[in-house]
């Protein structure tokens, strides 16, 4: 069979995804060990209230595997302010690291930064208008 341009760039674009594809699939697998293991110690060893009603929507890392992007969204009936969540997950940060590298078999553990994700307000407000329009 000859081979020409055409084959070994073909040859090339498929080696290039599968790279790109085991560097993705690292990067998913540490975050669903993160998301797994922060959902336990939220839900087992965390006695703050306002740190328990959060849930965790999805962690993404970055390539590096230094830092780690928690988004979290809160029951749409809660009593706390978000900069009062925001500065006890501030203040938690280090227990979560410190429970993440006990955890994990890493070489060093990722850096958390919390967002909160306001999707699941934004459906849900989309819903109450769709539900109020008369047809």
């Amino acid at each position: 069979m000859k081979l020409n341009k055409k084959n070994n760039i073909m040859k090339y674009k498929i080696i290039a995804e599968d790279l790109l594809s085991k560097k993705n699939y690292r990067n998913n697998k540490l975050a669903n060990l993160i998301h797994i293991e922060l959902s336990k110690l939220i839900i087992t060893k965390i006695r703050d209230s306002r740190i328990n009603i959060l849930n965790i929507n999805k962690v993404t890392v970055a390539q590096n595997l230094r830092y780690a992007r928690i988004y979290f969204n809160l029951p749409l009936k809660h009593n706390y302010k978000m900069k009062e969540i925001l500065k006890c997950l501030d203040k938690a940060k280090g227990i979560f690291r410190k429970h993440l590298a006990n955890s994990l078999n890493m070489r060093y553990t990722p850096e958390l930064h919390f967002i909160y994700d306001s999707s699941i307000d934004t459906g849900y407000e989309i819903t109450q208008l769709i539900n109020n329009v008369v047809i």
